[in-house]
């Protein structure tokens, strides 16, 4: 009898059976080795979203506690992993952002330099009170991802067996020190972003200068890594050093001490921003604000401004050395009859509501001459006045200057902005001629420095300023791998160019399309809208026509 078509039949079920073996041996695989790899590649790639993330949160206390007002930053805590069909996954990552424990801030064998609302042993005969953050992942595969933690403005990942500097150290930044103190309790665990509020609570106080009471200035701040601090400051003064005038001398008990070279005057600028649960105190110990110097009987030489005018932020063509309309920043250079070279100046203003100087003391050059900037205050009123003095050697001048709110683009100007394109580490807006003639621009400037001092832009061998899509004739400005200052200098876009980068812009009539493309910064600046004031401004273009006359454009952070 034959069974050869029962031999078929289980010979197909074999085969299927060992065809779901094969399969599930498959997904068993991809489940112990693909799925993990793929999860481990998000996490990473969310460690690094987290960390720039953090710098945000770092900028927003540091510009919180060094111009007042608050901000808010979403920090993205932890991380989903994709669906998976026939696949699982562990459960989705999380983070913490916490504050530590108070700890205390203190500076030590430093008096005043200088008049100020209060004294050197009110403002420093005690210790402060701060805290730091902290940031920890909770990976499922990740298992040796950092701790970031933000300390006293200096952003740093600390690892079993290292720290990796996120951001310069801000405390000490060559003869400044900003000390921000950070009050509030924070502690919150998601998945999901979570939004972090920065708000001032008090100060921030006018620059202090410091001086030494016969020893060395000390500074002792708490850390949870002195590790990091050892090198981003240094433990040598000296160039090589990460701080030039400091050094790290010492860590005891969560305390970091940290050393001034003498013989050096400090400028001290403090302030208490608010994170979390940390409410407005009834006083405000850093309303502190510098006196202006008293004038002897028998000067040992004159002190007199000189005349502002032409100076960026000016609008005024009437301007003397005793009063002047400004619309924006504005240099004031003080001189010294007879010529006193390398002699210290004091500066003062009579309303800080008005506006505020960007230094409230120097030393003259080999001409005797030094200059201060003057910063309208965001919130001040068009017309508002108010007194800006200098004195030295026993003489003091004053010079009255009256805000005009009128500092933004006007009908007068014939370029107009349109619409911001792009922002973060580049800059393109769109602009239009609404002049009834065409116009060449030949110079630029690129102000940054209310963000940072130290940014500048820069695009290798290509071009780093880009004007085009006009109906004449594009322009470009390159340096060929030498980067751009963002510090409101100047350049002719041809001559200031190297090789054949450099081309003037025409812009026809009914030009109404034209972008301006500034690349790349040397930090991201976020995000950046167009605003019509100079003094709410956080970044200003300038583009100067064959005529002579500025086209000003004003960006502010968002």
């Amino acid at each position: 009898m034959s069974h050869r078509g029962d031999e078929r039949a289980v010979t197909v079920q074999i085969g299927a059976v060992l065809l779901l073996a094969i399969l599930f041996a498959a997904l068993a695989l991809y489940q112990v080795n693909v799925v993990p790899a793929q999860n481990g590649a998000i996490e990473s790639e969310h460690n690094q979203q987290v960390h720039g993330e953090l710098q945000d949160l770092r900028n927003a206390i540091r510009n919180v506690g060094t111009s007042g007002g608050s901000e808010s930053v979403s920090v993205t805590l932890g991380t989903r992993y994709p669906p998976r069909t026939f696949l699982t996954n562990p459960t989705d990552p999380t983070g913490t952002l916490r504050t530590s424990e108070t700890g205390a801030v203190g500076i030590d064998n430093a008096e005043f330099d200088g008049r100020y609302t209060t004294t050197a042993d009110e403002l420093l005969g005690e210790d402060f009170e701060t805290r730091t953050l902290s940031y920890e992942p909770s990976y499922n595969e990740y298992r040796d991802a950092p701790t970031t933690r933000l300390e006293h403005g200096f952003a740093f990942n600390e690892f079993s067996d290292a720290s990796v500097a996120l951001t310069d150290q801000p405390l000490i930044d060559g003869n400044r020190l900003t000390i921000v103190l950070v009050e509030g309790n924070l502690s919150t665990s998601s998945r999901g972003a979570t939004a972090v509020d920065t708000r001032i609570l008090s100060g921030p106080t006018d620059p202090i200068a410091l001086e030494d009471d016969g020893d060395n200035i000390t500074i002792t701040v708490p850390t949870a890594s002195p590790n990091a601090w050892n090198e981003s400051i240094g433990t040598e003064f000296g160039p090589a050093s990460g701080a030039e005038h400091a050094r790290v001398t010492g860590y005891a008990d969560g305390q970091l001490r940290v050393e001034l070279e003498g013989d050096t005057e400090y400028e001290l600028r403090m302030a208490r921003v608010g994170v979390g649960d940390a409410s407005v105190p009834p006083d405000d110990p850093f309303d502190i604000r510098e006196e202006p110097s008293l004038p002897t009987d028998s000067p040992e030489y004159r002190v007199d401004w000189q005349d502002p005018s032409g100076q960026p932020g000016v609008d005024d063509d009437n301007c003397s050395s005793d009063a002047c309309v400004v619309t924006g920043d504005a240099e004031l250079t003080m001189e010294t009859n007879d010529v006193a070279a390398r002699t210290g100046v004091d500066y003062a203003v009579n309303d800080t509501s008005a506006g505020t100087l960007t230094r409230f003391a120097g030393t003259t050059a080999d001409d005797g001459t030094d200059t201060t900037t003057f910063e309208i205050d965001p919130d001040a009123n068009d017309g508002q006045p108010v007194a800006v003095y200098t004195s030295s050697g026993g003489d003091s001048d004053r010079i009255d200057l009256t805000i005009s709110r009128e500092g933004g683009p006007t009908a007068d100007q014939v370029l107009q902005p349109v619409e911001t394109r792009d922002t973060g580490d580049r800059l393109v807006f769109r602009l239009e001629n609404t002049g009834s003639e065409q116009v060449t621009v030949e110079q630029f400037a690129v102000d940054a420095t209310a963000i940072d001092g130290g940014i500048t832009y820069g695009n290798g061998n290509a071009d780093e300023v880009t004007i085009f899509r006009t109906s004449v004739q594009d322009g470009t400005a390159g340096r060929n791998n030498d980067p751009f200052p963002a510090d409101g200098t100047r350049y002719d876009i041809e001559a200031d160019s190297q090789g054949n980068q450099g081309q003037y812009a025409t812009l026809g009539v009914d030009d109404d399309d034209v972008e301006v493309d500034i690349r790349y910064f040397n930090q991201d600046l976020g995000a950046l809208e167009t605003v019509d004031s100079a003094a709410d401004a956080d970044l200003t273009v300038t583009l100067v026509l064959s005529d002579g006359t500025e086209q000003q454009f004003y960006f502010q952070q968002q």
